[in-house]
């Protein structure tokens, strides 16, 4: 079990490496091990869907950029 916003933070970084287009239900099931009383699921669901779109558009402009 991993406290609040380190153990997401940790458990989105894994779960973007393996996958950095993940759904919500994939983004949900990487973050049932983590406890929160916070309330800001919302927020973190985007946070870790715009996270991924932000390192695929990276991914391919250094793709590019290596022609």
């Amino acid at each position: 079990m991993r406290l609040c916003i380190p153990g997401m933070m940790m458990s989105a970084q894994a779960l973007l490496q393996k996958n950095p287009e993940p759904t919500d239900g994939e983004i949900r099931d990487a973050l049932r091990t983590n406890l929160c009383r916070c309330g800001t699921h919302m927020r973190i669901l985007l946070a870790i869907r715009r996270a991924g779109q932000l390192m695929k558009s990276a991914a391919v402009e250094q793709m590019e950029r290596a022609g």
